[in-house]
């Protein structure tokens, strides 16, 4: 073989190990010559399956309820039918809290009950229908009536699940949000999300900070 020569890099221990370490050796040099060595790929992997997790997520319109109504007022009430931002109200409409009380995220959460029961719903696209998504919210409750239990129902795709939270001892200052999450199998490149509340009475459940992600 012409040419010069790589330089010799492995101290001999023994003839097997000897001859098993310059055979690598030789096969390196072949594949990638002279000082080099084989390309790590793991880094390519990686950047991969960060591109497809965020391919997969949905986007979810105004999650934390920071935009769409200007108001001083520390809380707004939004009759059924309205839209605020992505949103459409339902059932008996909703609080919209501007600034009454500690959020989750933001400065901006919703109560579900304004006089009754309500709702919130949004359409979103989905990049890949039979793939599992996971939906992501804070839960908490109004703690202008006292203690007791809050519970609403999630809705996805046909899916659904109910959760609970319990405001006693809470306040306007200190709301206890707890992180909940809901998980769902689409069937259609367009689903429907509904927070509906299941409580009776005007202090109904607090939700805020919503995203949807791959399971």
């Amino acid at each position: 073989m012409h040419g010069s020569a790589c330089p010799q890099r492995f101290k001999r221990k023994s003839v097997a190990s000897s001859w098993f370490v310059l055979a690598s050796a030789s096969l390196s040099i072949m594949l990638y010559g002279c000082g080099a060595t084989e390309p790590a790929t793991h880094e390519s992997h990686d950047t991969q399956s960060e591109s497809t997790q965020q391919l997969f997520d949905i986007n979810v319109i105004n999650p934390s309820f920071e935009t769409g109504v200007n108001t001083y007022h520390p809380s707004i009430k939004l009759a059924p039918g309205s839209n605020f931002q992505g949103w459409t109200i339902g059932g008996g409409g909703i609080d919209l809290i501007i600034s009454l009380w500690q959020a989750a995220d933001g400065s901006r959460s919703v109560d579900l009950n304004a006089t009754s029961a309500g709702s919130i719903t949004q359409f979103i696209d989905v990049e890949l229908p039979t793939f599992p998504y996971t939906v992501y919210f804070s839960m908490a409750g109004n703690p202008d009536c006292g203690g007791g239990e809050k519970r609403l129902r999630v809705e996805a795709a046909g899916q659904s699940q109910e959760f609970s939270f319990n405001t006693t001892g809470k306040t306007r200052g200190n709301m206890g949000w707890q992180n909940f999450t809901f998980s769902f199998v689409p069937s259609a490149t367009r689903i429907r999300l509904v927070f509906r509340s299941l409580t009776d009475g005007a202090c109904g459940p607090a939700i805020d900070h919503i995203s949807i992600h791959t399971i």
